[in-house]
Order: C-alpha cells, then sequence, then structure tokens
C-alpha cells in the first residue's frame, strides 16, 4: 500500500510506520553533469521535527544556535525546509544531547566526524564526569539526611 500523492511513507526508530509530506516537486535543480533535473527530498520543520523525534520548538532551537540549519527557507513565507540526509545529523544530535554533552561539544563531535576511538574515549571520560558528580550529589544528600 503505497502513501497518497504528495505524501511520503517511512519507518520511524520505533518501528512505526510514518507518513510526511514530501516536498521534492518544489526543489528540482539542473544537474550540471548530466543535463538531467535532480530532485532531492524536502521536508517542512513540522514534517522533519517527528521523523527525528524532537519537537518543532527543539528543532527551531537548533537552528538559532548553529546545530542544523535548514538547506532552504523560503523567501515569501519563511518556512524552512530539510533535507532527508539532514536526519542523520539530526539523530546524532539528540543522541549526544541526551548523554549531556553541551551544544558546543556537540558540535565539536558532529563536525570534527570524530572518529569511533576518539568517540569512545569521550564517552568514557563524559561517564568519568558523571560518576564524579553522582558520588558528589550523593555525598550532598548524606550531608543533609544527617541534619534531619
Amino acid at each position: 500500500m503505497g502513501a497518497p500523492d504528495g505524501l511520503s511513507a517511512g519507518v520511524g526508530a520505533n518501528g512505526e510506520i510514518c507518513v510526511f509530506r514530501c516536498y521534492e516537486h518544489l526543489f528540482a535543480d539542473p544537474d550540471l553533469v548530466s543535463g538531467r533535473s535532480v530532485v532531492s527530498a524536502m521536508f517542512t520543520i513540522g514534517d522533519f521535527a517527528p521523523l527525528g523525534q524532537v519537537s518543532v520548538r527543539m528543532r527551531r532551537h537548533y537552528d538559532t544556535i548553529g546545530l542544523l540549519q535548514p538547506v532552504r527557507v523560503d523567501q515569501f513565507t519563511d518556512y524552512r525546509f530539510y533535507a532527508a540526509d539532514q536526519l542523520k545529523r539530526l539523530n546524532r544530535l539528540v543522541v549526544l544531547k541526551d548523554l549531556s554533552f553541551t551544544p558546543a561539544q556537540v558540535a565539536e563531535i558532529i563536525d570534527a566526524k570524530v572518529d569511533t576511538v576518539e568517540l569512545r574515549g569521550m564517552l568514557r571520560l563524559r561517564q568519568a564526569e558523571l560518576a564524579e558528580r553522582i558520588s558528589a550529589d550523593a555525598a550532598r544528600l548524606s550531608r543533609i539526611e544527617a541534619s534531619f
């Protein structure tokens, strides 16, 4: 079963079927090598954000701080359009943010194309930092409980 005209179907991160509008017809660019038209799938922020399991508000925030900017912004409507290949960056951004990396660290990791070995090292360092914070919080909690 295909998606209705103007819509595309895909599988979400949790295995659910997603249907979203595809604006590929709006962005046909000439292929300079062959002279043929090359079309890339483009999504509005409202369609793109749920694919990466983030809110539209958070998606706008990522744009504002420069972590993930739209490929195109319509000059008349100010609609933001994202390419399908930007979903990989959004997914990495969400995972790194969930691991408590700062936006600056996330940008550095993603933009520098940190290799697996470096990323493992960064994760070990982050693990040590979090363990230290947990230990300090536990000591603080003990002091509070002792004051009762």
